[in-house]
């Protein structure tokens, strides 16, 4: 989830219409390839389906850095192709 914490607050909210690029970077790798992007909800929720070829590492990455928002990227997750 996309979330954004306005200035002068404490409380985090939902941070939808913005663009999420997915990252993957092969097993034994250290270049992250761009697999596509996409716009988050109005809830700040997002997802697109992808299918792994190999084994690698998946993460979301938003870039829009801006003077209240910095580049961040979400927890990464593995997958063991079978």
């Amino acid at each position: 989830m996309l979330q954004e914490r306005p200035p002068g607050t404490t409380t985090w909210k939902a941070y939808g219409g913005k663009k999420v690029q997915i990252l993957f970077r092969p097993k034994g790798e250290d270049t992250w390839y761009l697999m596509g992007s996409v716009t988050s909800q109005t809830n700040g929720s997002f997802g697109k389906g992808y299918t792994a070829h190999e084994d690698g590492t998946w993460v979301p990455v938003f870039l829009e850095p801006d003077g209240r928002h910095v580049v961040g990227s979400g927890a990464e997750d593995y997958v063991d192709v079978r």
